[in-house]
């Protein structure tokens, strides 16, 4: 649930709140749903740790004053072979049966988010979701939900804030545990025109339950090619992560 739904956002360390304005909005902040102009629909896929896949797909549908979403987040972790441990070994030997075993985490989201104002700048979203998770033969849910709000300014910022998957606990055999639980807060300076190139920045910061703060600062660039409508985009992210982490900040 805080792995990355979105290659867009990745991109940006996903400081990218304030900002998201397609279907992945719903794994960030479902107010942000409110941007989405219309039918969207998009996906992202990604070789993660060892042998794991990491996967998302969202779909976003007008629906009266707002936006409605629905989303698929999805980590295999491939399989293995099946080995009994064999008496008094302490699981240190064992014997292989022939067959493998399998793990995932799964986790189905419906979201909305609705517009307020003459210029839609006041933006609240609700979503509800439900993670499972399976290993070999055994598996359990947990149901939880997110609410968030967005605000953009006259003057050209966006801000956002959004707490997520607050619910219960997910058991899995003899062991219960909670969700992470995020609150992340965002931020996106006016944007910077040329006739052809925009750039954006942006800043975020998050906490999951029991874990340091963190933040990123991201920047979004777009070259269009007068009127034949090609857009190019680039974007990064640097991120200040906390001290157990030990993956790269760019």
């Amino acid at each position: 649930l805080t792995l990355p739904a979105s290659a867009r956002a990745l991109a940006l360390g996903e400081a990218w709140g304030a900002v998201a304005d397609d279907e992945n909005a719903l794994f960030y902040n479902p107010a942000q749903l409110a941007r989405v102009p219309g039918l969207a629909v998009g996906g992202s896929l990604q070789n993660y740790i060892a042998s794991t896949s990491l996967g998302a797909f969202a779909v976003a549908v007008p629906l009266r004053r707002g936006t409605i979403g629905f989303g698929l987040q999805l980590l295999d972790y491939g399989s293995a072979e099946e080995i009994v441990p064999a008496d008094g070994s302490s699981g240190q030997v064992g014997t292989p049966t022939g067959s493998t075993v399998t793990a995932q985490d799964m986790a189905f989201t419906l979201g909305y988010g609705i517009a307020f104002g003459s210029r839609h700048e006041l933006r609240l979203g609700a979503a509800l979701a439900y993670a499972r998770q399976e290993v070999a033969s055994y598996s359990g849910g947990a149901m939880a939900g997110d609410i968030g709000a967005a605000w953009s300014l006259s003057n050209g910022w966006d801000v956002s804030a959004a707490l997520q998957h607050l619910g219960s606990n997910l058991t899995l055999a003899a062991v219960s545990a909670p969700l992470p639980a995020p609150w992340r807060a965002a931020a996106a300076a006016p944007m910077v025109r040329t006739d052809a190139f925009t750039l954006r920045p942006m800043a975020e910061v998050r906490q999951v339950t029991g874990a340091e703060v963190t933040g990123v600062i991201g920047a979004e660039g777009t070259w269009r090619a007068g009127t034949s409508g090609t857009v190019l985009s680039a974007r990064a992210g640097y991120a200040f992560r906390g001290s157990t982490d030990a993956r790269a900040p760019f």
